[in-house]
């Protein structure tokens, strides 16, 4: 799937679990604290957001996070994603916008689980600010390449290549690139949410 595509079919969603709930955009900003003009840029296609934007609307729309990445037919047990069935995206939010970071969904198929894995890459920050993210959940990064600093809640921890960090992600974080050189790394996010909604997949349908 193209980016083209992936942003359409999320807006898609996200204005058809909005009015199935009755909700305003007003009222989902201020449920999921991301920014009702944001909101407005994703309904209509015009930008993508962050995954951990995607992590708060999922909770308010009671959906598990990997409902916004399902396309084709639903795994069950078993999902295989081959390279080149990996598919990028670039959010364009604010803080995306500084780090021009882009991520891959690893996993897209087989909607009834609880870890959404992600091949992330951040190009260097030269030193701009990061505006920190919170939500449900907890979060695993591993760093396959380069070096990336992590600000989690009042601490910041260095890593390098081969170094791993686990943390509560209800804590305000941020990530950026060290040195010069790109930051490639593998991230797991649980969603610590379960929805109450059917979304097995012999369930209902997933748009």
């Amino acid at each position: 799937m193209d980016e083209a595509t992936f942003k359409q079919q999320l807006s898609e969603k996200l204005t058809r679990l909005r009015e199935r709930k009755g909700l305003t955009l007003t009222d989902v900003a201020a449920s999921s604290g991301v920014p009702e003009d944001r909101l407005e840029g994703y309904e209509k296609g015009r930008a993508l957001p962050a995954v951990g934007e995607l992590m708060n609307l999922a909770r308010v729309f009671d959906v598990s996070l990997s409902h916004f990445f399902t396309s084709g037919p639903p795994a069950s047990r078993v999902e295989v994603v081959r390279s080149h069935e990996r598919w990028k995206v670039q959010p364009q939010t604010d803080t995306a916008a500084v780090l021009n970071y882009s991520y891959e969904a690893l996993s897209y198929r087989m909607t009834d689980k609880v870890m959404s894995p992600f091949h992330i890459e951040i190009p260097p920050s030269q030193g701009k600010e990061v505006e920190p993210l919170s939500h449900e959940g907890e979060e695993f990064h591993f760093i396959l390449e380069g070096s990336a600093e992590f600000t989690v809640g009042q601490e910041t921890y260095q890593l390098a290549s081969g170094d791993a960090i686990y943390f509560d992600s209800r804590l305000p974080h941020s990530i950026r690139a060290m040195g010069f050189l790109p930051a490639r790394m593998l991230a797991c996010l649980v969603n610590v949410h379960r929805p109450s909604a059917d979304e097995s997949p012999m369930g209902r349908a997933h748009g």
